[in-house]
């Protein structure tokens, strides 16, 4: 499907050009696409809006203004966005529960997190200083 996604990708960046006389120069790398289409293990949607968010999110910052963005553009920006919408629907216990296995998966360990005690006030969703995720 990867070989389709990107022939599908062209396409619609060919019916969308301006100037068809011009290349049509690819928003996104390639190999963005598809490592992108791994991550989301072949969900086209969520593969496709991530896409979307991170081209729009990152309209002209590249290395240059009209070079394709790289799979390095996108993680750091895809990183940071999905992180803030975890977080911003996490409870405090949701939260240390995350930190706990994102901490222990980067480190390759295979651990359940503690057995945590849900308090009245975890209902309401906090968001932690600090979360990497993997």
């Amino acid at each position: 499907m990867d070989h389709e996604l990107l022939q599908l990708l062209d396409r619609r960046y060919q019916a969308l050009a301006l100037d068809t006389s011009k290349v049509v120069r690819a928003p996104v790398t390639p190999r963005a696409v598809q490592s992108l289409y791994t991550l989301f293990h072949g969900d086209l949607r969520g593969t496709l809006a991530a896409l979307d968010e991170g081209a729009h999110g990152l309209l002209g910052y590249g290395k240059k203004p009209d070079a394709s963005l790289t799979l390095a553009d996108l993680q750091a920006f895809l990183q940071h966005r999905y992180e803030a919408d975890a977080l911003a629907r996490l409870t405090a216990t949701q939260a240390k529960a995350l930190a706990f296995l994102a901490k222990h998966v980067k480190q390759g360990s295979q651990v359940r997190p503690p057995e945590t005690r849900i308090e009245p006030s975890d209902h309401q969703p906090v968001v932690p200083k600090q979360l990497t995720l993997p």
